[in-house]
């Protein structure tokens, strides 16, 4: 086993060369993770005309809302659908619709997906057909 042990000279080398270290570390994680954040918003962004305009066609054809959701989730492979089929695992678990889709917007920064599922979740609140809501997003 090798040990190191520095001389008063080198502590204050070795603090400071460790306090480097760290602040590098913490920026280039900081900055990767906002890299991987906005790759996965623009993922999202990109998917969701394809997926709203299925999901619209859907519930046309006659399912509701969560029927139409889980159809669409398992023929698009998106980070949309995960995040649609958490919502529907967590309603399965108790949560209300609002409340899963909420989850979403706060887990996903995007302006556009949060107006849209604002949108949905005013019409299911006020008793809206979601083919009407979801109509304008195709």
């Amino acid at each position: 086993m090798i040990t190191f042990t520095p001389n008063a000279d080198e502590k204050g080398k070795v603090i400071v060369l460790s306090a480097f270290s760290a602040v590098f570390t913490y920026s280039y994680l900081q900055y990767y993770l906002s890299a991987k954040i906005k790759q996965r918003v623009q993922q999202i962004e990109k998917t969701m005309p394809d997926f709203f305009d299925m999901l619209n066609v859907s519930i046309e054809a006659g399912l509701g809302l969560d029927g139409a959701l889980k159809k669409v989730c398992n023929q698009i492979e998106s980070p949309l659908s995960s995040e649609f089929l958490y919502a529907l695992e967590d309603m399965k678990l108790g949560k209300s619709r609002k409340e899963a889709f909420v989850e979403i917007t706060n887990r996903v920064p995007s302006e556009f997906l949060k107006s849209v599922l604002n949108s949905i979740i005013q019409a299911d609140q006020m008793g809206m057909g979601m083919s009407k809501v979801l109509e304008p997003r195709r």
